[in-house]
């Protein structure tokens, strides 16, 4: 059987020593080979199905091949995960599977939890990253282990965690902001209103400086009375529609800053009777499933977790090849994009 073919057979089939043979297809070893023999390896390798076996290469290489990545867990269940991890645990699978190595989920519960710290050390393992870090003991903890990580979406500010040199990888959320305010411009808006997260959120806090900063730089008006700041639910979205239904004076388009606080203005706001987009222009960000299936369908700005993870994976594999030239910490931006859709048109006026 192909899983049962050894180094020594394809010594035998080749005419070479087993030294030979393992030098070519572990890389380690004193033995040589030329060119010519090399390639006789390699196909033979490949033409007999030989696959090397795991514990045996992990002695070898003084590697496990295998990845672990840590999710904290909402509420006070370790059962419970985010929606959006699921793509980024699927994307970073589908790495690990291409490069054979195993991959190690480990959930965390909160962040005096000591067993993602105990697994990281006892499992051996060979990388880890990081959905949602808050805390730096992992990464510390990893650091002082010789463990390469990366962050994904982390929670704590982005460069100050490059700066501590730490990698981070997480979405163009300022690039995402300019395109969905460069359309409403386009479509002859001005007077654009803006409905963000808690600023304890650093994805919220950025998307926020993204308009404060575009509209400064463009001239356009930013009023306190078109500004809200709420918790990215739909029930706040709700509340902030309320609000807006009852103003003399509205804005003639607004942005969100999720899908959640932009479905819950246009329920309010078409229950209060105003149209969208006729006389409210209406933008979110996220584009959950739920964007494409009300009425009007909702404009958003698209974020990619499953590329996101895939990029994630990518700097973690780029830190873990051993080309002998260490990688200075980056800050990595995965690019969004706005789906146009039917919440958007030029104002009435």
């Amino acid at each position: 059987m192909a899983g049962s073919v050894t180094l020594k057979d394809i010594a035998v089939r080749v005419g070479v020593s087993r030294q030979v043979v393992a030098t070519v297809l572990t890389g380690r070893g004193s033995a040589r080979a030329g060119s010519v023999t090399r390639q006789q390896i390699l196909q033979a390798a490949h033409e007999m199905g030989y696959r090397p076996h795991g514990p045996a290469r992990s002695l070898a290489t003084g590697k496990t091949r295998t990845i672990e990545i840590q999710a904290h867990s909402p509420g006070d269940s370790l059962y419970r995960v985010a929606r959006h991890h699921l793509p980024v645990w699927g994307a970073v699978a589908e790495a690990c599977q291409q490069r054979d190595y195993r991959l190690l989920l480990v959930s965390r519960q909160n962040d005096s939890n000591e067993v993602p710290l105990r697994n990281l050390l006892e499992r051996n393992v060979d990388g880890v990253i990081l959905m949602g870090v808050s805390d730096l003991a992992v990464l510390h903890t990893a650091r002082e282990a010789g463990i390469p990580a990366v962050c994904i979406n982390p929670e704590m500010a982005r460069e100050l965690l490059v700066e501590a040199g730490f990698d981070v990888v997480d979405f163009d959320n300022a690039g995402g902001v300019q395109q969905a305010l460069e359309k409403l411009v386009e479509l002859g808006h001005r007077n654009i209103g803006f409905v963000r997260g808690r600023s304890s959120n650093q994805d919220f806090e950025e998307r926020w400086r993204a308009y404060w900063r575009f509209m400064n730089l463009n001239s356009l008006p930013v009023r306190s009375e078109f500004v809200w700041e709420a918790v990215p639910s739909f029930t706040s979205g709700r509340q902030i529609g309320e609000q807006i239904a009852v103003l003399h004076q509205k804005p003639t388009a607004l942005l969100a800053a999720s899908d959640a606080l932009a479905l819950g203005i246009l329920h309010s706001l078409m229950k209060a009777g105003i149209a969208v987009p006729k006389e409210i222009s209406l933008m979110g960000f996220d584009d959950v499933e739920a964007a494409a299936y009300v009425y009007p369908d909702l404009t958003t700005v698209k974020l990619d977790w499953g590329g996101l993870g895939k990029l994630g994976a990518q700097r973690l594999f780029d830190l873990l090849s051993d080309t002998g030239i260490e990688q200075p910490a980056a800050l990595c931006r995965y690019p969004v994009h706005v789906v146009w859709r039917g919440s958007c048109e030029p104002p009435a006026y």
